[in-house]
């Protein structure tokens, strides 16, 4: 009886693991419709960027898993949390300039300039054309540049923890 009993507890355990792998075609395709959401977003101006990666000032890649450091486009205002603003608080800052560039393959750069209280600089948003995975790079005045990889999602999409009061 218990013999049966482990037998039938495995095949719950296993077979459901079994059925919930994607083929190749079902993984590309769900890269491409996160791509063609992560373009619509941008040019909306409506999306966040919640940085997965970023590189030390010795060439060091460390990762992040964190929803506290992002930088999101709310139509003309942009907010930046942590390391992708400069400072470890909630900013919030003017687009002064917004580009958007499309490559002939798929691929999209973001040039934009941000004004702020406490934040300034330019960034350069590179994303490859089927994924929505994007390499960032932040120019800041009399500091290095900070270089950080991560994911473009539709503001709506996002799932970010926003601190209030953002200067």
């Amino acid at each position: 009886m218990k013999k049966l009993f482990l037998i039938a507890a495995a095949m719950f355990i296993a077979f459901p693991l079994f059925g919930q792998k994607m083929t190749k075609e079902e993984k590309k395709a769900a890269a491409q419709a996160a791509h063609d959401a992560a373009v619509e977003a941008i040019h909306a101006k409506a999306f966040v960027i919640v940085p997965t990666s970023y590189q030390t000032v010795d060439g060091n890649v460390e990762s992040l898993n964190s929803n506290e450091i992002f930088l999101s486009s709310e139509g003309d205002k942009l907010y930046s949390q942590g390391m992708i603003g400069g400072t470890a608080a909630a900013n919030v800052g003017e687009a002064t300039s917004y580009e958007v560039k499309e490559g002939k393959k798929g691929d999209v750069k973001i040039s934009l300039k941000v004004l702020g209280r406490f934040w300034k600089g330019s960034y350069t948003i590179k994303m490859s054309k089927d994924s929505n995975e994007c390499d960032i790079m932040y120019n800041r005045p009399n500091q290095p540049t900070l270089r950080l990889t991560g994911n473009i999602v539709p503001l709506a999409k996002a799932d970010i923890f926003r601190r209030s009061n953002p200067m």
